[in-house]
């Protein structure tokens, strides 16, 4: 399946110019703590994600206005599970928030100013903090951190202590992404689009845990294929 996947891009590219391709991408996202597991009652939460993600990878552009490209991604992800305990006094919500390194692939079809991708990867938690934020009344809370480090990370979530990851984007940019161009100061543009996500959270040895759905905006630069050959 692997060869004829490369064999098939590999034809594919052939038919189409194309050439290096990047792009910087600022997600602002809302995240939606999904319990899982027989542990403690919990309910769903909410808080917030982002973080900074570039991309690299071929672009190849078939003419019409349509082009494809498959991108390898790396970057920085700030990453939070939230869950709601509802029969714990004080209304607690607790958080298990994370920053990791992120590891991932996009394929992404491309067409005029649009473009709609599909990734998958990983999130490699390296740091965080656990937050419980109790509400005694209206006008009286407390906030209790827990810093969390690449080991103790590593002994909590014994089942599972990495963060796999689905993704689906729709961008809308500046430019097409067969605008051409000799340099490239003018095949740069910027673009705002939809993000959705999954993270499959970390979880204990007893399979206990939390994934979340994340749903926001991305902002993007991008420098759209250059052949250098040329």
């Amino acid at each position: 399946m692997k060869k004829f996947l490369l064999m098939l891009l590999m034809s594919a590219s052939a038919f189409a110019a194309g050439g290096f391709e990047l792009a910087v991408n600022v997600p602002v996202l809302v995240s939606i703590g999904l319990p899982l597991g027989n542990g403690e009652k919990r309910e769903v939460s909410g808080n917030a994600n982002s973080g900074v993600t570039v991309q690299l990878g071929y672009g190849a552009y078939y003419g019409n206005g349509l082009g494809f490209s498959i991108l390898g991604e790396l970057g920085y992800a700030y990453n939070t599970f939230a869950n709601y305990y509802p029969d714990r006094p004080n209304k607690e919500v607790t958080t298990m928030a994370f920053d990791t390194l992120q590891l991932g692939v996009l394929p992404k079809f491309n067409m005029d100013k649009f473009s709609i991708g599909l990734g998958a990867g990983v999130k490699i938690p390296f740091s965080g903090q656990i937050i419980r934020n109790n509400e005694y009344s209206s006008s009286h809370h407390s906030i209790d951190y827990i810093d969390m480090d690449f080991r103790y990370i590593q002994s909590s979530y014994e089942k599972m202590w990495v963060i796999p990851y689905i993704k689906l984007t729709f961008d809308f940019y500046t430019a097409s992404f067969g605008d051409d161009s000799s340099t490239v100061g003018g095949r740069s543009d910027v673009g705002i689009g939809l993000y959705l996500g999954y993270d499959f959270g970390p979880k204990d040895k007893n399979n206990v845990g939390s994934d979340s759905f994340n749903i926001g905006a991305q902002f993007s630069y991008r420098l759209r294929p250059i052949n250098f050959d040329k």
